[in-house]
């Protein structure tokens, strides 16, 4: 099997079980390592990277062939088209969710514990000194 990869596509890699593939230039070259029987069937797998821009349409095309031209494959070659979205546009009437905290919130609870904090030492410093000896 024979795969030249689209521009749009990036090779990253492919194989199956008894399955040796390459790639030379954008080109995935895959063959079976045993002879396949009547009735079987082999599969294997090319992952690829999308590269396009948005809006992209591609087709990728791949085709079989038999060593010594054994057999007729009345269909040897197939086709599938495809195209990369593109990315949806915000709703500028919706409002984005609120991440985080009310970091107001946050710095005056901060700062009343520690004026509390404060204050305690200071009372209690208070009551030492003012204690008899």
């Amino acid at each position: 099997m024979t795969d030249p990869l689209p521009a749009a596509l990036t090779f990253v890699s492919a194989g199956g079980t008894d399955w040796t593939c390459t790639e030379s230039s954008g080109t995935v070259t895959c063959e079976l390592d045993v002879p396949l029987v009547v009735g079987a069937t082999a599969t294997f797998e090319i992952v690829a990277t999308v590269v396009g821009a948005e809006g992209t349409t591609f087709s990728n095309t791949a085709t079989v062939s038999l060593p010594g031209g054994l057999g007729v494959d009345s269909t040897p070659t197939d086709t599938a088209d495809a195209s990369i979205p593109e990315s949806p546009t915000p709703d500028p009437t919706t409002p984005l969710p609120r991440t985080g905290g009310e970091i107001f919130r946050t710095l005056m609870l901060g700062l009343v514990l520690l004026l509390a904090g404060v204050f305690l030492v200071g009372f209690r410093r208070r009551q030492r000194d003012e204690m008899p000896a």
